[in-house]
């Protein structure tokens, strides 16, 4: 959930009692429960983007133009609100959030963890996202402990790094892939102890959708990992990303791009 209002922590929270649901296409060749909720919500079609609030029958109790456009900053929370209002949904103890997680038995573990926050003058301050990624033995041997220092192509770990997007973007943006990964990681042994064996992989790293009008990442990885002190096995993996997001839709805007990564489990 990291596009637009839907990021906001305030929509976030009066969203908390209710269950989500989307559907992404052309006003040709809408379903017909989608083509009910528009003739009865009287909507103008006049955006691409709507929201309609269901009872627990399946009811609409409330429909809204999505996008704020030239609308007041707080349109959209308004709405949702004005939604809640006429539902009124039954008020429960918060049960705690549990963040997403991996399972395994490794070493090596089963995948990683990430923690990411992105900030935009002007743009308020998106609620941080946190993803998970299975990551294969295949990956974690590449990052096996180094005798010798070597490189490790960034390309190597694609499946995390095409994770540093900001929230609150178009969606025509966040669905086009990277193209390109480009940078040389370095993975160098750090010392130890008798128990675990230190490594660190630090590099500078370059995500690009295309060429100088589409958007891209560059930032600098830097990751500890522990070892066993008699294998090559990766026990863990922690460590940062700082970067920018150069977002280029109708014009260019600079996101400063800040990720924690833990290895799971």
């Amino acid at each position: 959930m990291r596009g637009g209002s839907l990021s906001n922590p305030d929509v976030i929270e009066l969203l908390k009692p209710f269950l989500l649901a989307s559907w992404h296409g052309s006003g040709t060749n809408l379903p017909s429960e989608i083509q009910a909720l528009f003739e009865k919500s009287g909507v103008a079609r006049n955006i691409n983007v709507f929201g309609f609030a269901l009872d627990s029958k399946g009811e609409l109790a409330h429909g809204f133009p999505a996008l704020p456009g030239g609308r007041a900053p707080n349109y959209f929370k308004e709405e949702v609100a004005k939604a809640v209002d006429k539902l009124k949904p039954a008020k429960v103890e918060p049960k705690g959030t549990a963040l997403p997680d991996l399972k395994g038995s490794g070493p090596p573990p089963a995948g990683v963890r990430i923690f990411l926050r992105s900030s935009e003058s002007g743009r308020g301050k998106p609620a941080p996202i946190v993803e998970v990624v299975a990551t294969p033995p295949e990956t974690w041997n590449l990052l096996a402990y180094p005798d010798q220092p070597r490189d490790v192509e960034a390309q190597a770990l694609k499946a995390w790094l095409v994770q540093l997007y900001p929230a609150a973007i178009r969606t025509a943006d966040q669905s086009k892939p990277f193209k390109t990964i480009a940078g040389s990681l370095k993975l160098q042994a750090a010392g130890g102890d008798a128990k675990r064996r230190v490594a660190l992989l630090r590099g500078d790293v370059r995500l690009s959708k295309g060429g100088e009008t589409e958007s891209e990442v560059e930032g600098r990885l830097e990751l500890v990992l522990t070892y066993a002190a008699d294998a090559a096995d990766a026990i863990s993996a922690r460590g940062f990303f700082e970067g920018t997001y150069l977002y280029r839709q109708r014009g260019e805007l600079k996101f400063q791009l800040a990720a924690a990564i833990e290895s799971r489990p």
